[in-house]
């Protein structure tokens, strides 16, 4: 992870996820060169991730991700925050 200037809240260097970035849709990011696909809220900044989708809800994105991951024989990863957060919310409804 990079640092963060608190001021600007710009990363003193490109760095995988930057905190000013969190956003109310999932994406689905793919990263060929280290054969691994994420699942987030947040923006990726970092080198080699690509953005494949975006999607309203956690499942619909979780669900194109393993599809992806499976397809290509890639790591599945996700922010277990963002997964907690879905559920909760299908709860509080």
């Amino acid at each position: 992870m990079s640092t963060y200037s608190e001021d600007s809240c710009k990363p003193y260097y490109l760095g995988v996820l930057n905190p000013c970035t969190y956003t109310y849709m999932y994406r689905v990011y793919l990263n060929p060169k280290e054969e691994r696909v994420l699942v987030t809220r947040t923006k990726v900044a970092g080198e080699g991730w690509v953005l494949v989708t975006k999607h309203a809800t956690w499942d619909k994105a979780y669900r194109k991700a393993l599809y992806l991951a499976n397809r290509l024989d890639y790591v599945l990863e996700w922010f277990l925050e963002d997964q907690i957060e879905q559920t909760l919310q299908i709860f509080k409804n």
